[in-house]
């Protein structure tokens, strides 16, 4: 591995220069809450707000299933059922050649005779 012969505080620097650069296209987004709501029901317009923003980022291929989990703090089962939600297929934004090759690939790892 390349980075194992670095030393160390080049590496180190290579990584604080590399978060600088994701912290800085980090986008955060403001909703306004009406004022007068009680505290679970302006909670709950965040977290739907949160899943909207993922499902949108999921559906333009923006987003893996594992990075949308992330995202919103779920395990990949709770996501399959926020996609459902929302109306997306789990397959969504999976290509017929992907699907093909994936096949391809199942195929040979059964056929393989170890």
């Amino acid at each position: 591995m390349y980075f194992r012969s670095l030393p160390n505080p080049y590496a180190v620097s290579c990584l604080t220069t590399l978060q600088a650069v994701l912290d800085s296209i980090m986008v955060t987004i403001t909703i306004p809450i009406p004022e007068g709501l009680d505290e679970a029901s302006a909670h709950r317009a965040e977290q739907d707000a949160r899943e909207a923003a993922g499902v949108r980022l999921y559906r333009d291929g923006q987003f893996s299933r594992g990075q949308l989990a992330k995202f919103l703090g779920l395990d990949r089962g709770q996501v399959d059922q926020v996609l459902d939600r929302h109306g997306v297929g789990i397959l969504s934004g999976v290509t017929a050649r992907e699907i093909a090759e994936q096949a391809d690939t199942l195929r040979r790892l059964h056929s393989d005779p170890r």
